[in-house]
């Protein structure tokens, strides 16, 4: 039950995100920077000892996986780069985008399940950083296509988004898996997670806060630690 709120938390976080104008937000890139500082805690202090673990389960293969997700996400965005004129990019960016990030966080659904099962404090240190990204990139995308970007096309893609964690969560409640399966799908979201929450989430030169990236990072690490010794 846990597991599909936290489905329907990511879901709801990308729809309200892309119903709202970034430009009306107030506080954004203290925002953006916050999520970074999360996002870069929970991947080093979190994650990556969570994926050593899998080593027990699919030996050192387990990094493949991570590796896969994070070499698939970037030739996505460099296939649109190359194949489309800047004229089109815009456009074409949104819909590759679209279908891609809807695959993602079906398997993310699906991972929120099977996370479950080690604990609820896995499943909200995962869901806190994705939730916000979630968030954030969708303001991003709205800011980015500004008055054109609701054609009813977007709002079917954006809508399917916004239903492919809770669609991924209802069917794993149906699939069972084993170990070596949960771990594969893990370390593929866990790779494009590398790819996203450094690329989009860390603020790049001059922009964003650095006194709210290093709050979000402590708080985080705080966090964590809390939870690994008590």
């Amino acid at each position: 039950m846990i597991a599909i709120i936290s489905a329907i938390t990511i879901g709801a976080a990308h729809f309200i995100g892309d119903h709202f104008r970034i430009s009306s937000l107030e506080g954004r890139k203290e925002l953006a920077s916050l999520t970074g500082g999360i996002a870069v805690a929970y991947l080093l202090l979190h994650l990556f000892p969570l994926l050593y673990e899998g080593i027990s389960v699919l030996n050192r293969g387990i990094f493949l996986f991570a590796l896969g997700g994070f070499v698939l996400i970037h030739l996505v965005e460099k296939y649109v780069y190359k194949k489309y004129p800047p004229a089109q990019l815009p456009q074409e960016i949104d819909i590759m985008h679209s279908y891609a990030m809807a695959g993602y966080y079906f398997v993310v659904g699906f991972v929120l399940v099977n996370l479950a099962a080690l604990g609820n404090f896995e499943l909200f240190l995962f869901v806190v950083p994705v939730a916000l990204y979630t968030l954030l990139s969708s303001f991003s995308t709205h800011a980015i296509h500004g008055a054109q970007y609701h054609s009813s096309k977007s709002i079917r893609l954006n809508t399917l988004i916004a239903a492919m964690p809770f669609a991924g969560a209802i069917s794993a409640n149906f699939v069972t898996i084993s170990q070596n399966v949960f771990y594969s799908l893990f370390a593929f979201v866990a790779g494009v997670m590398m790819y996203i929450f450094v690329r989009d989430t860390i603020p790049a030169e001059n922009e964003g806060n650095p006194t709210f990236f290093l709050i979000g990072a402590i708080a985080y690490s705080l966090l964590i630690y809390a939870i690994w010794f008590f």
